[in-house]
């Protein structure tokens, strides 16, 4: 197995969960907080998914790529759709890179890294906003939630 499949199975071992995740969460928090300044329960959700697209587009073109703008969204379902739509493109992301674009170095807010260093922090990046989400679930009333991540799929 590569060292992207290794990095891109370890990402969606996570990213499964985030959307199993949100489908446990009724419409009604979409807009939930819990203190004041912190991202709403389906921000923080597309904050994630548009955080990972943004890193694998910028290991795959060698340079730093912002996106211009955030989804909107209305509903849970809405922010369940785009966090599917950018899975489905993060995926297809990962297919384009090679290990040799993991080693070209990328700078960003004064650091730089190889790329595959960059990859690594998104991931973390997700666990750890992902931890925010499962209390924030708690906090909206789901009792159930799903462990933290799937079996990773063999190369």
């Amino acid at each position: 197995m590569s060292k992207v499949e290794e990095i891109r199975n370890s990402w969606y071992s996570h990213r499964q969960v985030l959307q199993e995740l949100l489908e446990k969460i009724d419409d009604k928090h979409v807009d939930f907080k819990p203190w004041d300044g912190a991202f709403t329960l389906g921000g923080l959700a597309v904050h994630l998914a548009t955080s990972m697209e943004m890193f694998t587009k910028s290991t795959k073109e060698g340079v730093f790529t912002f996106p211009d703008s955030k989804p909107e969204f209305e509903t849970l379902q809405d922010v369940r759709n785009i966090v599917d739509n950018y899975t489905q493109t993060t995926l297809k992301l990962f297919e384009s890179i090679s290990d040799h674009h993991l080693d070209k170095r990328l700078e960003m807010n004064g650091f730089d890294a190889p790329a595959a260093v960059w990859l690594g922090n998104a991931r973390d990046h997700e666990i750890h906003h992902k931890g925010q989400l499962f209390t924030y679930a708690r906090m909206a009333g789901v009792e159930e939630v799903p462990f933290f991540m799937k079996q990773p799929t063999k190369g």
